[in-house]
């Protein structure tokens, strides 16, 4: 049953207005409001009405996070995406939100300083909220074939570690998820990533399907050696290695402080060759299923998704987001895009008119130079 909102939709200004939200118009694109929620006290006096922002949205609002501040921090959970964390008593008028936020960077063990994409702030006291397991209530659960689940009985809020290949296998993926870890009269608010969540490709990293499909491959082959060893790959530093690690991260290892060489990383050969060298000191696995792997099956499986983003959008863009998008919108519930890229336009003039959608830009001054001209560029 869809939920009941005003008729008249307020604009971006009055609503900030309202909530006393310390944001004003950019100088060069006055139709993109510039927020402050990572200098000084700002994320304490606007996080509150950031939420009541959002959760009024209708039908979607654009924020794009700030990925030099995450950068230069280390890609901390403190520095990253803010997500508003509601505690379970929180006084919201009649409203009961469920928060989701979907992310494939995502990572679980869910510290402040932990390597990770989501900074949750409790939208009381702005501090943070650990989200690993038995931490404010969380749990995992594992759903579709890939995709991790945390959800917590002390607030309204829901993270997923999204997987690219459960999002372009089933149309109903984000809805599927929605429903089960939400309640009936629940106002839903989806926070959602885009680059290898909906979107089969990365702007940022400037990298293709193909890649982003090894990419996410790799995570989920893990290496198994029969002793410790020292791992040496064409000029990188040498590693060692002597426990069950992930293709992926012997990968983020040896690029380490070299983003280049790892966007550039993910070609099949490369890989193909790759996966043959580590196979000398021990066995790879799948991790969900437990099958031992061979080149021949990551040459298989990525053929196999390869051919499955036949069924994407023009853009790359899957059909579940479409799917979720309707089923939200058709119910008076709220979706925020949250990226760091400039592929949230993709993904809006791809989903309905960009004069329909409000856009918030974190901490514009703090951006770097080249984020900047790409962000400005887009609307040329």
């Amino acid at each position: 049953e869809r939920l009941a909102v005003p008729s008249r939709r307020a604009s971006l200004d009055e609503v900030i207005a309202q909530h006393r939200i310390e944001a004003k118009p950019l100088p060069s694109l006055p139709l993109v409001f510039d927020i402050n929620l990572q200098e000084g006290s700002g994320l304490e006096q606007n996080l509150e009405g950031y939420f009541r922002l959002c959760v009024e949205a209708e039908p979607m609002l654009v924020t794009l996070s700030n990925f030099a501040v995450w950068s230069r921090n280390g890609k901390t959970n403190g520095s990253a995406k803010v997500i508003p964390a509601v505690p379970l008593g929180h006084a919201c008028g009649n409203m009961r939100p469920r928060v989701f936020f979907f992310d494939d960077n995502i990572e679980t063990e869910g510290f402040e300083s932990s390597p990770g994409i989501c900074n949750l702030r409790d939208v009381t006291t702005g501090s943070f909220v650990d989200f690993g397991v038995g931490c404010n209530g969380f749990r995992s659960d594992s759903v579709a074939g890939h995709t991790v689940v945390h959800s917590s009985s002390k607030y309204r809020n829901v993270l997923v570690k999204v997987n690219i290949l459960d999002a372009m296998e089933d149309k109903n993926y984000f809805t599927k998820i929605v429903e089960r870890f939400s309640e009936p009269g629940e106002k839903i608010l989806v926070y959602m990533d885009i680059n290898s969540s909906i979107l089969c490709a990365d702007s940022v990293s400037d990298r293709g399907a193909s890649s982003v499909l090894l990419s996410t491959l790799f995570e989920f082959f893990e290496l198994r050696p029969r002793g410790k060893f020292e791992f040496k790959w064409e000029d990188r530093p040498a590693l060692e290695i002597g426990k069950a690690i992930s293709l992926k991260q012997i990968v983020k290892k040896i690029a380490k402080d070299a983003p280049d060489y790892y966007n550039h990383f993910y070609d099949l050969n490369n890989c193909l060759r790759f996966f043959a060298e580590v196979s000398k000191h021990g066995d790879v696995y799948w991790t969900s299923t437990g099958e031992r792997m061979a080149a021949t099956d990551l040459k298989a499986a990525h053929g196999k998704y390869l051919e499955a983003t036949a069924s994407l959008s023009k853009q790359g863009i899957t059909k579940s987001w479409f799917h979720l998008f309707n089923h939200l919108q058709a119910r008076g519930h709220s979706l925020v895009l949250n990226s760091f890229g400039i592929d949230a336009y993709a993904v809006v003039r791809e989903t309905l008119p960009e004069t329909d959608v409000s856009q918030l830009a974190v901490n514009y001054a703090m951006w770097e130079p080249r984020d900047v001209k790409k962000f400005e560029q887009s609307f040329a």
